[in-house]
């Protein structure tokens, strides 16, 4: 056991004892008073040179996990908007008598039965390319164009379906600077098997770099490299669109949109500098008052080439400066009390961290969800089912698909405007989504139609929700403005997996059919559906 301390009693004079501690406290209070000071000072300088650390730190981690964010989604955005347009083409593919129009190739013929179903595809799905190219390549009709014809077409999506005999995609540069994802599939008779010609879908991705800028709130350039462009064709192009021509403006890109006027001049330094980011690097840049950070991610085409690059520019002024005011703030709190040092510190690192939180959360939301109803989106739609299908086919469980069409909303988008038919579906999915069962998988499938995936359904209890949904529709008030409101059906197309059909395309071809029954039979009203050749599902034989 340690022995106790020996206690030992002073029977010094009182007087004394009190001039020592006296002396001890003259000499004590400034020396204490001056290594307090001291690491006050040393606390605050450290305290800064750590918070503009850690700071350059976050916004270094934010803007490089930005980097990859952005990436990912333009690789899926090119990924889903190539599967779109897979299914648009898979589903002209099997027009038979579309087929046989364009086997005659009588253009205007082709042209009249195709013109109408273009600004359908423009406007419900960005589809801004439409070519029918016989087999030797040469084109027979560019409905977007109709005016341009009897070209070759030697695009690398288009040699790659002649060779493999496949369908072919990628993203390729046009003459004027545009990036346009192809979608180029042959396309043979049904009854003999012989080629006929190929069909092409195209989309420009402007829509999706102007999502990035949306989203991320950066300026975002796009930069070709000038070795992948001819000039002359490029100048005339710039002129017949009105744009201004300005070649040698920078030395070794050109930029993709008309925003010479208005590209930042940091930007605009960097390019004319030629300067170059490299990998996944994030540099920092100085003007003025201002500090900006820049990254930037290649563009590559379907031959694999990096033929642009896409540099994104943040200004973090407002992050950078915030240290200096903290610092100067901290330098006089601290005299009262230390502690709130850390604590501002934690609530600062805390609203970067939320940030990049709400950034990747509102990605992801406008990645999946559609704006309007809050419902998921068709490309999301196509996924699910997919998985759905295999996890039915698996576990030997029924899967049901219901299309459900809002009757006659032409009429009132006509009568009553745009915003009410906006209003009318909105109400509508808000209603479903209170009424759908956990499972289930609500998506906006088009302009008025809605799908829903009910896992484990079969075609009764399929119908039963379909009557079910009807009645809610029709007994559902929707009021848009503050004096008018109306009442609207729908008609509800039903079909079940595997017995309609063994794919996602035969199924959703079939919940169509039975869909069109419903509306031929009169609106308001739900179908199942029925085969025309003796009621056999749908099938890959």
């Amino acid at each position: 056991m340690e022995k106790p301390p020996t206690t030992y009693h002073n029977a010094t004079n009182p007087g004394i004892q009190y001039e020592a501690a006296s002396l001890r406290l003259r000499f004590l209070t400034p020396l204490v008073a001056v290594i307090v000071l001291l690491v006050m000072v040393l606390a605050v300088s450290l305290f800064y040179f750590e918070s503009e650390s850690r700071s350059h730190g976050l916004i270094h981690e934010r803007l490089t996990r930005t980097q990859t964010v952005a990436k990912d989604y333009y690789e899926k955005s090119v990924l889903n908007d190539a599967n779109a347009l897979r299914s648009i083409m898979n589903a002209l593919l099997r027009d038979k008598a579309l087929s046989e129009v364009f086997a005659s190739y009588d253009r205007e013929v082709l042209l009249a039965d195709t013109e109408a179903l273009f600004k359908e595809l423009k406007r419900d799905y960005n589809v801004t390319h439409f070519y029918f190219t016989k087999p030797d390549r040469v084109n027979l009709l560019r409905v977007h164009a109709p005016g341009r014809h009897g070209d070759t077409i030697d695009r690398v999506t288009t040699l790659r379906a002649e060779q493999n005999s496949t369908l072919s995609y990628g993203v390729e540069l046009g003459p004027l600077g545009t990036f346009t994802l192809r979608v180029v599939s042959p396309w043979h008779d049904s009854g003999t098997g012989s080629l006929i010609g190929y069909l092409e879908l195209g989309m420009e991705i402007d829509h999706v770099i102007d999502r990035l800028r949306d989203i991320f709130g950066f300026d975002v350039a796009v930069a070709i490299q000038k070795n992948y462009l001819n000039r002359e064709k490029w100048e005339d192009g710039m002129r017949v669109l009105g744009r201004t021509v300005d070649w040698d403006r920078f030395p070794n890109v050109v930029m993709s949109s008309e925003i010479y006027g208005e590209l930042s001049p940091v930007l605009s330094d960097h390019f004319k500098k030629a300067k170059h980011i490299p990998g996944n690097d994030v540099i920092q840049v100085e003007q003025g008052d201002h500090s900006y950070w820049m990254l930037s991610m290649p563009l590559v085409d379907a031959r694999g080439r990096s033929i642009a690059e896409m540099t994104l520019l943040a200004d973090v002024s407002y992050e950078m400066n915030v240290v200096e005011r903290t610092a100067i703030a901290v330098g006089i709190s601290v005299f009262i009390l230390g502690g709130l040092l850390i604590a501002f510190f934690s609530v600062q690192a805390t609203r970067v961290s939320q940030r990049i939180e709400q950034e990747q959360n509102l990605l992801e939301q406008l990645a999946t969800h559609d704006s309007l109803t809050n419902l998921y989106t068709r490309r999301m739609f196509h996924e699910h089912l997919e998985n759905e299908l295999v996890r039915s086919t698996r576990f030997n469980h029924p899967l049901s698909l219901l299309l459900i069409d809002i009757d006659k909303f032409k009429l009132i988008n006509d009568t009553y405007g745009h915003p009410a038919g906006d209003k009318v579906l909105q109400k509508l999915s808000e209603r479903l989504l209170k009424d759908s069962r956990g499972t289930d998988f609500l998506c906006r499938y088009g302009g008025e139609e809605i799908a829903i995936i009910l896992p484990e359904t079969d075609t009764d209890d399929a119908q039963e929700i379909a009557e079910r949904i009807k009645l809610t529709v029709s007994a559902l008030p929707i009021q848009f403005d503050d004096m008018q409101s109306l009442s609207v059906t729908v008609s509800i197309g039903v079909a079940t997996y595997p017995q309609h059909g063994d794919t996602d395309t035969f199924l959703i071809s079939a919940a169509d059919s039975a869909l069109y029954d419903a509306k031929q039979q009169g609106r308001n009203r739900v179908c199942t559906y029925r085969s025309k050749e003796k009621n056999q599902p749908l099938s890959r034989s």
